[in-house]
């Protein structure tokens, strides 16, 4: 059996089944779908889209002729026909995104409710001779509702952190173009394509702002703000010298009493078996805190608990998933999961032992986890994965990276641009009024 890695505190530094036969359960009441819309959302197929002019989901298409025959919509259960495909996409895509790749988008879209499924929108490679299942694009979507300048949104589930769809390095202006020529033919009435948490620095985004110059489309970015992120290489004295001495101080103190409390290691599960049995005791400690007392922890949903076990698990057969834990006398006092692409980490869950709260061993957990990933041979960017302006990351790492919703115009009516542009943020502002209520009702503050 795989043992995790260990490490005193203070030291250095193949695909797996997918489990088809799993059922996916609700994340609650409150998000269930009549059994009718479910069978409908299961069943959908590029060939089903806009037949029947009473489906509430659906808009109507034009002619067969005007839409692309190198772009198909397809769900969950057709995208795992082409893991193999989709896998070498990923490989060689303008910007590696770990939350569109197979084994976790697909996982996703397995576990989830019938409602929060996506469709998959898949361009294949247009020029004459390619391989026929060869891609060069690849997100995954929402189908827009019916009515009058509608939105294509992508996909981006609350457990993803980036909602950047999959380019073809040298072909992905032509899947961006198939992709509007093919909305433009297929959903006549959606106005503008909605790409939703975008880092605006990568050469995908870049990508999509010079198509849209290049047709003369409107575009609009929404929620803008700034991701702690933390670069490879030597980050011990990057990251002391971004915190204030007395700061230093007291984390030194904390450290000492809880080297008083037994012995003090830091764990490293890495193998597949060891993931597998690291994920359960951190699924174990997230349900203990906070998130268990208000049902967010991942083990309240069945659902969110199996993706998080077929994701972690089918990722670490790749070596591309650990879980590094804190722990006294082998007991774990703060966990994380972190997930790879290429060069790239991402701090996706941390958990902690709130009975140690005075003593902050998520920070102490961060800290030791920071130095070790940053040290990491081939990791240039550690991604924390955390909501803008978090009270703990932020204060640990001093880097940033800049994220937006890019929303692109369809046609050019750039009145009709507008008009959609002013319904989102009408929108947003309500979301986020309605957002700061519950908070308010609850007594707590929005984090």
């Amino acid at each position: 059996m795989a043992q995790p890695v260990r490490f005193n505190v203070g030291a250095s530094a193949k695909a797996d089944e997918w489990g088809m036969g799993s059922q996916s359960l609700p994340f609650g009441l409150r998000r269930r779908r009549s059994a009718a819309a479910a069978a409908l959302a299961h069943h959908l197929t590029i060939a089903d889209l806009g037949r029947t002019p009473s489906m509430p989901l659906l808009l109507e298409r034009t002619s067969d002729a005007a839409k692309p025959v190198q772009v198909d919509l397809i769900d969950w259960t057709q995208a795992m026909s082409m893991v193999d495909d989709w896998d070498d996409l990923a490989s060689r895509a303008l910007d590696r995104n770990v939350f569109v790749e197979p084994a976790f988008a697909a996982s996703a879209a397995q576990h989830f409710p019938e409602a929060h499924r996506p469709m998959f929108l898949i361009v294949r490679d247009p020029r004459p001779g390619a391989l026929p299942n060869r891609l060069i694009g690849l997100c995954p979507v929402h189908v827009p509702k019916r009515g009058r300048r509608a939105i294509a949104k992508t996909w981006r589930a609350p457990q993803m952190a980036l909602g950047i769809p999959l380019l073809d390095k040298t072909l992905g202006f032509e899947a961006l173009e198939l992709i509007h020529r093919w909305i433009a033919a297929v959903w006549p009435q959606v106005g503008a394509i909605l790409f939703a948490s975008v880092p605006t620095a990568t050469e995908t985004a870049r990508l999509i702002q010079s198509h849209a110059a290049s047709r003369k489309l409107q575009y609009q970015t929404f929620d803008a703000h700034h991701r702690a992120v933390l670069h490879g290489g030597d980050s011990r004295e990057l990251i002391e010298s971004h915190l204030p001495q007395k700061r230093r101080k007291e984390l030194r103190r904390q450290r000492h009493r809880l080297e008083d409390k037994g012995t003090l290691a830091y764990v490293s599960a890495r193998e597949p078996e060891a993931v597998r049995d690291a994920i359960e005791r951190f699924l174990s400690l997230e349900a203990q805190g906070w998130k268990g007392e208000r049902r967010t922890a991942l083990l309240c949903d069945p659902s969110l608990a199996t993706f998080t076990r077929t994701m972690t698990r089918l990722l670490a057969h790749k070596g591309r998933c650990w879980v590094d834990s804190l722990e006294i006398d082998g007991q774990p006092i703060a966990m994380g999961i972190v997930l790879f692409a290429d060069d790239r980490a991402y701090f996706w869950k941390v958990a902690y032992d709130e009975s140690l709260a005075a003593l902050s061993p998520g920070v102490h957990f961060t800290l030791d986890l920071s130095h070790r990933l940053a040290s990491e041979a081939g990791i240039k960017l550690i991604d924390s994965c955390a909501i803008p302006d978090h009270p703990m990351i932020n204060r640990l790492w001093p880097d940033r990276m800049p994220i937006a919703d890019l929303l692109v115009g369809t046609q050019s009516d750039g009145a009709s641009f507008q008009a959609i542009v002013s319904r989102e943020l009408i929108r947003r502002r309500a979301r986020e009024f309605a957002k700061q209520l519950w908070y308010r009702l609850r007594g707590r503050k929005a984090s």
